[in-house]
């Protein structure tokens, strides 16, 4: 069987890389983005949500944020990565750094993998206050 070959030009190729990149978006339309944090914008749904990247690192000697990065916040956690006690680990890490209940934090992508992606649903922060505490933290 043969197969017919495209005559795109590199330009062409950039730009269909640019508008797949641009529209291939797993933060949405509706999402503004400060370093590992992002304002979830949910129309009438919950109200000032949060999402964090989590980069988790289990099996540490002890639980604790350890640098607020560009992309991702790497925690190290105490837990060992199975039944659950790694996820519940850090979302007892994130609700105690950030002085809110356990409740308001819940692991919405990536519970078999490192990276993971933590929802906040807490009226009482902001995108700013979020970033603070765990830049403190991290010291």
């Amino acid at each position: 069987m043969r197969v017919p070959s495209l005559a795109l030009s590199s330009s062409r190729v950039v730009a269909a890389c640019r508008f797949f990149r641009s529209t291939s978006s797993t933060r949405g339309p509706n999402t503004s983005r400060v370093g590992p944090v992002w304002q979830e914008n949910t129309k009438g749904l919950v109200q000032d949500a949060f999402r964090i990247v989590c980069r988790v690192k289990p099996n540490a000697r002890v639980s604790k944020i350890l640098c607020v990065g560009r992309d991702h916040l790497e925690v190290a956690l105490a837990a060992r990565p199975r039944d659950d006690e790694a996820n519940e680990e850090l979302v007892r890490i994130i609700g105690e750094v950030l002085r809110c209940h356990k409740q308001d934090v819940k692991i919405i992508s990536g519970e078999r993998s490192r990276i993971k992606h933590v929802r906040v649903s807490d009226s009482t922060l902001s995108q700013d206050i979020i970033t603070q505490r765990f830049s403190a933290s991290a010291l």
